[in-house]
């Protein structure tokens, strides 16, 4: 599909300054950034080198598309400023249906990188991250799919309920995996041992999900039974009980899936 203009991003989070990086350096054109606060809109109409407004009144009438990178709680009341525009809309989010848009006129759809972004952290531009679309009918799916392939070779389409459940499990094996290990750096910091001695672990566990099963991959005294090694773990503990009592929670939950 043609595409005419550039996109109006909505937004200065996590998503909008990544997003904004990769289709800069992919070569689609971003007409303006809008957002509520002056000081981090000017921030990343600055980085992106492109026009910044906290005014919605100010988006280009001409724009290809407005991108709502902005949190599930915003996009009610975004939807409903943007209700006056004849120009496509699509939102970034995981967990919001389409159906948000459901009293919008125009072309609507979602955008949604499955992907961990954090602001400050330039994004790999590996073209290799899942970018799930979904749209209100097939022009504009036929409009996000010409996005989306400039900026990875893995478009999907999925629906609402659909990207919840890829959500979850994005969940699972990326905001619970961090948090883990925010918890054993902290371990090993307080006992005064390197916690970057885990990195390469940390590495061969992921290389490895990209050629066998992860089921397959599973080690460790939780799959082999080894209570003592247990038992000595949850002893050294004791003064961080809610650590010991994931500890024993995931411990737990290896040893009667591995062993049903």
């Amino acid at each position: 599909m043609e595409i005419n203009s550039g996109i109006t991003i909505v937004g200065n989070g996590n998503i909008a300054w990544s997003l904004g990086y990769i289709f800069r350096n992919a070569g689609i054109s971003i007409n303006m950034v809008v957002g509520r606060n002056k000081k981090n809109i000017d921030e990343l109409s600055s980085f992106l080198n492109v026009k910044g407004t906290d005014n919605f009144s100010d988006i280009p009438s001409d724009s290809s598309l407005i991108l709502l990178c902005i949190s599930d709680n915003a996009l009610p009341e975004v939807v409903l400023r943007l209700s006056g525009l004849d120009i496509p809309v699509a939102h970034t989010a995981a967990s919001i249906p389409l159906s948000v848009f459901e009293k919008k006129n125009t072309m609507t759809g979602i955008f949604y990188p499955f992907q961990t972004f954090t602001k400050g952290i330039l994004p790999d531009l590996n073209k290799s991250f899942p970018l799930c679309i979904e749209a209100s009918c097939q022009k504009m799916l036929d409009l996000l799919d010409s996005f989306a392939r400039r900026i990875t070779d893995r478009v999907v389409l999925l629906n609402s309920e659909e990207r919840k459940k890829l959500h979850l499990a994005g969940i699972l094996v990326n905001n619970f995996s961090n948090y883990l290990i925010t918890r054993a750096y902290g371990f090993l910091k307080e006992n005064s041992i390197d916690p970057r001695l885990l990195v390469p672990l940390m590495d061969e566990t992921m290389r490895k999900v990209h050629f066998c099963d992860p089921e397959t991959a599973q080690t460790g005294p939780a799959v082999r039974g080894s209570q003592s090694v247990i038992e000595d773990h949850l002893n050294m503990l004791t003064e961080h009980p809610d650590l010991r009592e994931l500890y024993l929670m995931m411990s737990k939950g290896i040893n009667n899936y591995f062993n049903k």
